[in-house]
């Protein structure tokens, strides 16, 4: 009796033991927040993403802010293209955020964003929509 007894506690034990899994590699991402609204002119944030094993920490948030991108924009329509310039602001959470000058969002324009960092280049397009009439 006691070796059924030894037997059932051993198989119980060794399934409980935790099986280990080899960790996913870990790629660093750029996280890009931007925004064009109409007569305002383009804003952009830029951050890279975080392994979950760092600790959170206002150094470490600090050091994901990218400070050092080239980034443009493009109104699309008028086919014309400004370097938005990077600068230190308080009201945005990076503190720091690259703005644009001489273009502002117009309704129904379209507007492409172009970024290059660290050797690679990323592009996205908006549009800003008319309006809808609200009853």
């Amino acid at each position: 009796m006691r070796f059924f007894v030894y037997i059932f506690i051993s198989l119980f034990l060794s399934s409980c033991l935790k099986e280990e899994y080899p960790q996913n590699e870990f790629k660093e991402q750029l996280v890009v927040e931007g925004s064009i609204r109409q007569d305002r002119v383009a804003e952009v944030m830029l951050t890279l993403n975080m392994n979950k094993s760092e600790e959170i920490s206002e150094e470490t948030m600090r050091d994901k802010i990218v400070r050092w991108a080239v980034v443009h924009v493009t109104d699309v329509d008028r086919n014309d293209t400004e370097k938005l310039i990077g600068m230190v602001d308080e009201r945005y959470p990076t503190r720091f955020v690259y703005k644009s000058s001489r273009i502002r969002g117009r309704i129904g324009g379209t507007y492409r964003l172009d970024i290059t960092y660290s050797g690679r280049q990323w592009s996205a397009e908006t549009t800003i929509p008319n309006p809808n009439k609200l009853y």
